[in-house]
């Protein structure tokens, strides 16, 4: 049985006690109601039987006779109509008068009937004395006195009968009270038991672990056992602590795992800068050279231009051409090995521009990973949101419950009060059960006063759930934030992976061109030795001269051609 249904059939019992005493108070006073009158008229039988003695003792005395009579007849039928009522019940005269006005009485029962039959069984005796007296009887006159005390003792009993009986009703009800006070006292004393073990304790251990954990003292923990919804709301408000405190370490792995990335993001992009600077050096230098080398390349075109217009005097100035050959030959030497440096430079930094695409994906991917982790945290803590309203809505359930205690304490104090009005129209007889009406009213004041307590610390329970699920959509916002940063921090980092991509691929063409370059001046160089040897053996062959000096000049235009596109490519970088 759940804790709403055990309070609520211990109130019922409560109000069921209540409504039984009211009940039979009710039955009893109902009861009692004609007992006065039923007394009293008990009691005037008496009179009657006395004042028919007399109305016959004077019959016999008065002139008028006719009155007499008539007024003894009046006083017979009074007599008898009320014996009949108080027997068999009925409606009875309640003054001296038989048409006059009437009550009705309840029948006699058990030995108050057989007395009053005894008085009937007298009365008839009676009666008959009086009408033989009437009629001029002295032995009757002469045995009415007699016959009347006869009647008078045997009504007197049954008045005294009737007195007890009316008593005993007192006593019955008073009895009935004090029962019913007693069981309702003992309901009262184990509901407030079961409310203190069930609900007070509970409740009070829950306050006590809410402000551990608002303390800071996550690991808190409830060691007590529960019945029903606060065991389930205790389990729930420990896995809500439980699932808190790993959600706030996950954060905080999170956050240093995010700071870890971003540092090696910093120090990768710290690299690419370096790797960035180092490049345009090279590229610069790379532009140096081939300005040098086309300055080079054009002097050497005007070279072998003047050569060939000195073919046919070239006996005479071969001295001189295998000096400016030599020369060409060393700078074309030292260009070559100057393109080869070029070559290899690009080489490292198309290498380093490659690792460093690589050290800012893996960077990216950190990022991507930290944004999964953070976007985890966000739908756990809004899913801790979703458990902490759900803790909002059972406190509320809770509150409900005590409004439905506090009514039914309310209407337990409406019951009392019209109880104790009743008590105060029953008069005397309803004293004990006013006493007893106040004494239930009393505690239903005392339950509405507890409930109200309890009402106060559901209250304040609700009042720190709501706390919390403002401190929980607080966090949530701020994961918000964090994953709306880590986002921007990958498209940051995605951007950073494009542009270092870009780089490496031009620093890759750079690279192959200087590779190019390289193998040309190495076809140059040969060329020009080669040159160099027709020149010392010029006096073998000019014919082949004039031919090897086409060559030189055809490729004198291509290495001006390439240092050219060399320059046109290197431009962009170095800018």
């Amino acid at each position: 049985m759940n804790l709403k249904a055990r309070m609520l059939l211990s109130f019922i019992s409560i109000f069921m006690v209540i409504v039984a005493m009211f009940s039979s108070t009710y039955y009893v006073t109902n009861q009692q109601k004609s007992d006065g009158l039923v007394i009293n008229l008990s009691g005037r039988q008496r009179m009657l039987s006395q004042k028919i003695a007399k109305e016959t003792l004077v019959l016999s005395f008065t002139k008028d006779k006719a009155a007499a009579i008539k007024q003894l007849k009046n006083t017979e039928k009074v007599f008898d109509n009320t014996l009949r009522a108080l027997i068999n019940s009925g409606n009875a005269p309640t003054t001296l008068n038989p048409s006059g006005a009437k009550a009705y009485l309840p029948g006699a029962t058990g030995v108050v009937r057989e007395q009053l039959l005894t008085v009937q069984t007298l009365w008839t005796e009676y009666r008959e004395l009086v009408n033989s007296a009437r009629n001029g009887n002295d032995n009757a006159l002469r045995s009415i006195s007699s016959k009347s005390i006869k009647v008078l003792a045997a009504m007197n009993k049954a008045v005294g009968m009737l007195q007890k009986e009316a008593d005993q009703r007192v006593s019955t009800l008073l009895t009935l009270q004090t029962i019913a006070m007693l069981l309702g006292a003992a309901l009262l004393c184990f509901v407030i038991i079961n409310l203190r073990r069930h609900l007070f304790t509970p409740l009070d251990d829950m306050r006590t672990f809410a402000n551990k954990v608002s303390g800071g003292d996550l690991h808190a923990k409830i060691n007590a056992t529960y019945l029903h919804e606060f065991e389930n709301l205790k389990n729930d408000t420990v896995a809500m602590v439980a699932t808190l405190n790993t959600l706030m370490k996950q954060a905080d792995d999170a956050s240093a795992e995010a700071r870890r990335n971003a540092q090696r993001t910093e120090e990768a992009l710290a690299v690419a800068q370096e790797k960035e600077h180092r490049i345009a050096a090279i590229i610069k230098t790379i532009r140096t050279v081939a300005e040098k080398a086309k300055d080079i390349s054009t002097r050497v075109y005007d070279s072998i231009g003047n050569l060939t217009s000195q073919v046919d005097t070239v006996n005479g100035g071969v001295d001189v051409q295998r000096e400016r050959m030599i020369e060409t030959a060393t700078a074309i030497t030292q260009m070559n090995s100057t393109v080869v440096d070029v070559a290899h430079n690009a080489s490292n930094a198309a290498e380093l521009a490659n690792d460093s695409k690589e050290r800012a994906e893996e960077g990216a991917v950190g990022v991507r990973q930290a944004v999964g982790s953070i976007e985890i945290i966000q739908n756990s803590i809004l899913e801790l949101k979703e458990s902490m309203l759900l803790l909002g809505n059972q406190t509320d359930s809770i509150s409900r419950v005590m409004e439905v205690i506090n009514d039914i304490a309310d209407q337990t104090n409406l019951l009392a009060l019209n109880a104790a009005i009743e008590a105060a129209r029953a008069g005397e007889a309803g004293k004990g059960f006013a006493v007893v009406a106040d004494e239930v009213r009393k505690l239903a004041e005392k339950t509405m006063l507890a409930t109200r307590d309890v009402g106060q610390a559901v209250t304040q329970i609700q009042a720190q759930a709501h706390t919390n699920i403002e401190a929980v959509e607080s966090t949530a916002s701020e994961i918000t934030a964090s994953t709306e940063a880590a986002n921007a921090a990958g498209q940051s980092m995605a951007k950073i992976v494009s542009m270092t991509y870009d780089t490496a691929q031009q620093i890759t063409s750079i690279a192959t061109a200087s590779e190019e370059q390289a193998t040309v001046s190495e076809q140059i160089e040969y060329a020009v030795n080669a040159v160099t040897g027709v020149a010392e053996e010029t006096a073998d062959g000019m014919a082949r001269a004039s031919g090897e000096l086409a060559e030189i000049s055809a490729l004198t235009a291509q290495l001006d051609s390439l240092l050219t596109d060399m320059q046109l490519e290197a431009a962009p970088s170095g800018a």
